[in-house]
C-alpha cells in the first residue's frame, strides 16, 4: 500500500504482488485483501471472491435491524476496519446509491470545516488531510410528538479518534 499512497504505478511490480496474493489467498486476513484491492487499484476477482463472506456477513449486519454488539463481534472476528474500496460492494449490496454532485460540495465544505479550513492537497488531491478520517451526514426528519409534528434538518460531521463529534442543525 505504499506505493499505492505515493501514487507510484509500477505494472510489473503490481503483477507480482498479485500473483503472490493469489497464492497465498487462503491465508489472507479479509484486512489485508481490502488493502490489496485498494493499493493494486483493481476490482481483482480472486480477492473480492475472498472477501464475500466478509462482504455478505457485513451486509446482512447492516441492512437489518443494527445489533451494535454483533457488529463489533464481527469487527473483532473477521479483524476488519477498513473496506477501503471494497466498501462499494458493501454499500451496492445495501442498496446505498453514489451521491450527487451538489452532496459531494456540501460534503467537501462541512469536512474542510472541520478540519479547520482549507488544507494543501492530501493524498489523491482530496484537499483535505486523508490521515484524519471524518463522516458527514446530512439529515432531514420529522419528530412527532404530541400533535404537532417537528422538522429538523442538519448535518454532523464527525471526526473518528480524539478529536470526538462535531455536529450542527440547519
Amino acid at each position: 500500500w505504499a506505493f499505492a499512497t505515493l501514487e507510484v504505478k509500477n505494472d510489473t511490480l503490481f503483477a507480482a504482488i498479485k500473483a503472490a496474493a493469489h497464492e497465498r489467498l487462503e491465508s489472507l486476513s479479509m484486512q489485508s485483501c481490502a488493502d490489496l484491492i485498494w493499493a493494486l487499484d483493481a476490482g481483482d476477482e480472486a480477492l473480492l471472491q475472498h472477501m464475500r463472506p466478509a462482504l455478505d456477513r457485513f451486509t446482512s449486519l447492516l441492512t437489518g435491524a443494527f445489533d451494535i454488539a454483533l457488529y463489533c463481534q464481527a469487527v473483532r472476528e473477521l479483524q476488519l476496519v477498513n473496506l477501503r474500496s471494497a466498501s462499494q460492494s458493501l454499500l451496492n449490496a445495501m442498496g446505498v446509491e453514489r451521491a450527487s454532485e451538489e452532496f459531494g460540495r456540501r460534503a467537501v465544505s462541512g469536512l474542510r470545516r472541520a478540519a479547520g479550513g482549507e488544507s494543501p492537497l492530501g493524498l489523491g488531491g482530496a484537499g483535505v488531510d486523508t490521515t484524519r478520517v471524518f463522516a458527514y451526514l446530512e439529515y432531514s426528519v420529522v419528530i412527532s410528538t404530541g400533535t404537532t409534528p417537528k422538522h429538523q434538518d442538519g448535518e454532523i460531521v464527525y471526526e473518528s479518534g480524539m478529536r470526538g463529534a462535531r455536529g450542527r442543525s440547519v
